[in-house]
């Protein structure tokens, strides 16, 4: 299935090239749900990726990791995917996210959700204290 480029960047909010949000030229430039075009319109769709998780109001740290590991020899399937790791103080920060994509975030017509996992992260030791010992205080 091919989509055109208007169509992938409809989906993420951002420009392809440049990865910035749309109606704007940086990449690192402030997403503004606001901003609209001589038309009215919003320049970032509202069922955009980006618009759904922006609106939350929640921030994250997070990257994406794209794979392919060639041609699956029993299904003939080509073995390819995103890894997406995302750092916040409380996982309900995440689900807040997630729940706001839920059934309208166009990304999901192009992704199948296999697994997730949580982990705690411990914060740094000072001399004196123990592994995990702000988790107690």
């Amino acid at each position: 299935m091919s989509t055109n480029l208007n169509e992938q960047e409809h989906t993420f909010g951002r420009y392809k090239d440049s990865g910035a949000p749309i109606g704007e030229t940086d990449e690192f430039a402030t997403v503004d749900l606001d901003k609209k075009d001589l038309d009215g319109k919003p320049y970032i769709p509202t069922d955009s990726h980006v618009h759904l998780a922006h609106k939350t109001g929640v921030e994250v740290l997070r990257r994406s990791y794209s794979y392919s590991d060639g041609i699956n020899e029993t299904t003939g399937q080509f073995e390819s995917g995103l890894l997406f790791i995302s750092f916040q103080k409380d996982p309900k920060q995440f689900i807040t996210i997630q729940n706001s994509l839920g059934n309208e975030d166009k990304m999901n017509e192009y992704i199948t959700h296999i697994g997730s996992g949580l982990f705690a992260c411990f914060g740094g030791v000072k001399e004196g204290e123990y592994i995990g010992q702000k988790l107690f205080e």
